[in-house]
């Protein structure tokens, strides 16, 4: 009663006269775990290198390999903040640095029935009344 006091907000303290607020730098206290920590006035925020998502105050890598298009017809391995892609699957051969599937019925794999390419291998369909057996319709 019949006195004042200034209060700071969230993010700030007051002068030692208490006279004016100043910006708290909150990353002095290291709240941004494996990442990149930007003080913003009243707070801050955290930024993650490429390969890396916030959760949370934290970044955690990224398992780009999830994404079945990162290396088509390759092997995809993951490793912290990257991934690389490695040899051709069975079924594809490199052509113009891409994976490309191999179509298995230009090599007549199907004795007395059809061929189907599918992505990365093939198979065989017999008529009716044939049945398959090693690729070989009878």
């Amino acid at each position: 009663m019949g006195s004042y006091r200034c209060v700071c907000p969230s993010g700030y303290r007051s002068s030692s006269q208490q006279t004016s607020c100043h910006d708290i730098d909150e990353c002095l206290q290291n709240p941004c775990s494996n990442g990149r920590c930007h003080n913003t006035p009243g707070s801050y925020r955290c930024v993650c290198r490429l390969g890396y998502r916030l959760s949370g105050n934290t970044c955690t890598d990224v398992d780009e390999c999830e994404d079945a298009l990162q290396c088509p017809g390759q092997e995809c391995i993951n490793s912290q903040g990257s991934y690389r892609c490695v040899s051709c699957q069975a079924g594809y051969k490199l052509h113009n640095r891409l994976c490309t599937d191999i179509d298995e019925c230009r090599q007549t794999p199907c004795s007395n029935g059809r061929c189907e390419n599918t992505p990365g291998s093939y198979r065989c369909v017999c008529r009716h009344g044939y049945k398959l057996h090693n690729n070989n319709c009878t």
